[in-house]
């Protein structure tokens, strides 16, 4: 708990310190840079669980089949 209450309270410090010409330049920055991460975490997002449900489909139809068989 005292991490997080230690690590709190520097990032409002950075964001009231910034300067009044670079928060347009921020503004675009965190915008566009958010934009990524929010694509990236879409991609991923939707990308790993199909990967785990192609593995799991993949692998598992085996095991179906050798417990129907058997």
């Amino acid at each position: 708990m005292n991490n997080r209450r230690e690590r709190m309270p520097p990032r409002p410090a950075i964001t009231r310190n910034k300067p009044s010409w670079g928060n347009r330049l921020n503004g675009v920055y965190h915008s566009t840079f958010n934009a990524y991460i929010l694509r990236a975490s879409m991609i991923y997002g939707f990308r790993l669980p199909t990967i785990f449900l192609i593995i799991t489909l993949s692998t598992n139809p085996d095991d179906g089949s050798t417990e129907c068989s058997s």
